[in-house]
């Protein structure tokens, strides 16, 4: 049985066929090699990606994994149950939660009155709260900053908030609204805000998008109160 250039052995006594590489120069075909041996061009070294560039593309495509399974399950699923929802404590508990995935040089905080609760599907609730606070946190990047979470009611209207003091919402965006699959920024998929979207027009309710004085983003997510008061 002949053996490979390591000195193992190969099943079926066949080699492996060696990998070509094309030369961008005289497009000479040869076998990997620092230097074309065909007329001396020095080929480019691969580009190595920092780790924690890797770990933060795996983590999106995670999310991105999420967010697909979740659009799935509710075209194929029954209506996630309408509850009642203490906000305070469901707020705090979503904060805890995700806590884990967002750098610690981002504080996170609810501004939410003691008492106010609502009836929303929980599920989908924490899901759009979750779409948001992460937006948020890759818009504040590696800065100091704060990511505020917060509710009322106002007269026929339940308002939910997540609001930042990054860079804020960039014009474009502000200006044409939340398309599917457009986004902003170079690891965004433009699925999140469309799913939050979705979420509250299901509810009969709406997203607003803005930008907030002196800096940072504030999204909206509006209800009618009489059909998801507490």
């Amino acid at each position: 049985m002949p053996e490979n250039e390591h000195g193992a052995r190969r099943a079926g006594g066949t080699q492996p066929a060696p990998s070509v590489r094309t030369c961008p120069q005289c497009f000479a075909a040869f076998r990997p090699a620092p230097i074309c041996p065909c007329c001396g061009h020095e080929q480019p070294a691969p580009k190595q990606r920092p780790m924690q560039q890797i770990d933060g593309e795996l983590k999106e495509l995670k999310r991105i994994t999420q967010l697909l399974n979740a659009m799935l399950d509710q075209s194929r699923q029954a209506p996630e149950p309408i509850v009642a929802i203490d906000l305070v404590g469901n707020v705090e508990e979503l904060l805890a939660l995700v806590r884990y995935q967002i750098p610690a040089h981002i504080h996170l905080r609810q501004a939410i009155p003691a008492g106010l609760c609502c009836r929303l599907p929980q599920g989908r609730l924490n899901q759009a709260l979750l779409n948001l606070i992460v937006n948020a946190a890759q818009s504040i990047g590696e800065q100091p900053g704060t990511i505020t979470v917060s509710a009322a009611q106002e007269q026929d209207r339940l308002w939910i908030q997540v609001g930042d003091d990054g860079p804020g919402l960039p014009a474009e965006l502000l200006q044409s609204g939340v398309r599917a699959f457009a986004t902003w920024r170079e690891s965004g998929t433009g699925l999140g805000l469309s799913m939050v979207r979705r979420f509250a027009r299901d509810l009969g309710g709406e997203l607003k998008l803005a930008n907030q004085e002196p800096r940072g983003a504030c999204i909206t997510l509006l209800f009618p109160w009489d059909k998801h008061h507490g």
